[in-house]
């Protein structure tokens, strides 16, 4: 991507240089290992973005919060119930 193809607009005073991070390396981790971990399987059970925010962060309450707003999430959803909308 290019400052003459980004699709973005920028807020006055920033442009296409203040965003663009030519050195950024995304963090992949391999969380096969980590859920062989007690604690972060007594936490996170099976969930790859409660194990992600375990290891990367390496904070037990910061991947409780993740799990409470995972289940928050499927509770809502399980909630939804199908129908017609009528006008």
């Amino acid at each position: 991507m290019t400052q003459t193809t980004s699709l973005f607009h920028y807020p006055p005073g920033k442009s296409y240089s203040d965003y663009n991070d030519l050195n950024f390396k995304p963090d992949f981790i391999d969380l096969s290992a980590l859920e062989e971990n007690p604690e972060a399987t007594d936490i996170c059970g099976d969930n790859k973005q409660c194990l992600y925010d375990f290891i990367t962060t390496g904070d037990k309450s910061f991947a409780q919060e993740t799990m409470n707003l995972v289940v928050e999430q499927q509770e809502a959803q399980n909630d939804i119930k199908p129908g017609t909308i009528s006008t």
